[in-house]
């Protein structure tokens, strides 16, 4: 794919046409040099998707899952192949893959905030494998949504109460049959959104006067594009806290808590990523490839393999 030049393309944030582009396995990420937020363009077929080899890797691959649970997301472009095993997480699996320690992480956030969910309705957004559902035994009501319809089938089959849902292509309102939620999170990044300020409109229809929305973000640093390189749907931007506290604003939101770092647990879940040391073996070598030959020469992109963002906690300001 050709670089971009001055005036082709313009930051979704600010309108600037100055930027950094940092190339990836599946991704180039172009970092404003004016506000430092980044969009992604996917870039264009790679080999595993020629007609030839896509042929052999789909007969292959009910074989291959079972070795490499990860391993279509590195191959392909269809995320729903990577994103299905949601719903096969066994508590094992929970505990070994990182999920747990996100979680205990979370719930001790909770704590420290003085947010406890008894006896309340919650709807976490793009949460699976949905254990945290689980866990919420006091709750009057928790939802769980995910994308994938496999992964949904098989959370149900766990007992946690999940819809579909595509944040991209449904409407959050209707999805949830128009109630209203004590407790909105979204844990995975609100980047998942390619329209940021109509999303959080939509998170807006769920809540009442009195409700509390926490979203988490991901920094635009190498260690992020490093680590979701194989991914295509999640992280269609990368934003600063400033950025962020923005445009919740813009929202009709106010943060009611400065909002912080996350928890290391961000950068150690790496390893539930990929349970089998080869297919580590294999992520590592591409990501150390894209590292000596792409980030050499790049000056505005933070370094080192921080991954982890930060949490916003808010709720909808009140006009008198």
């Amino acid at each position: 794919m050709r670089e971009l030049t001055k005036g082709e393309v313009r930051c979704s944030f600010c309108g600037a046409s100055d930027f950094e582009v940092l190339r990836t396995y599946k991704i180039d990420w172009h970092l404003c040099k004016q506000c430092h937020n980044a969009d992604r363009e996917n870039r264009g077929d790679i080999f595993w998707e020629r007609p030839f080899p896509n042929l052999l890797f789909r007969l292959g691959l009910p074989i291959a899952k079972r070795i490499f649970s990860r391993i279509s997301e590195m191959l392909l472009k269809n995320t729903s192949l990577a994103y299905d095993s949601y719903g096969d997480i066994t508590e094992e699996r929970y505990v070994s893959g990182g999920w747990k320690k996100d979680d205990d992480d979370f719930f001790q956030f909770l704590s420290e905030c003085k947010i406890f969910l008894d006896g309340k309705s919650v709807l976490t957004i793009s949460d699976g494998p949905g254990f945290f559902a689980a866990r919420v035994k006091t709750a009057k009501r928790v939802l769980t949504t995910e994308f994938e319809w496999l992964s949904v089938m098989g959370m149900r089959d766990r007992g946690i109460e999940v819809i579909k849902f595509d944040l991209n292509t449904d409407d959050l309102e209707e999805v949830c049959d128009y109630d209203k939620f004590d407790y909105v999170f979204f844990r995975s990044g609100i980047e998942f959104a390619l329209d940021i300020p109509e999303f959080l409109e939509s998170l807006s229809s769920v809540m009442h006067e009195k409700s509390i929305g926490i979203i988490s973000t991901h920094p635009p640093t190498q260690g992020v594009a490093l680590e979701f390189m194989y991914d295509d749907y999640m992280l269609w931007h990368l934003l600063n806290p400033e950025t962020v506290s923005h445009l919740l604003s813009e929202a009709g939101f106010e943060i009611t808590i400065p909002y912080g770092s996350i928890s290391n647990s961000g950068d150690i879940r790496e390893s539930y990523r990929k349970p089998n040391l080869i297919l580590n073996g294999i992520r590592r070598l591409f990501q150390i490839y894209y590292k000596v030959v792409h980030l050499r020469k790049l000056e505005h992109w933070t370094r080192g393999y921080m991954t982890s963002g930060n949490w916003f906690v808010f709720k909808k300001k009140v006009f008198t």
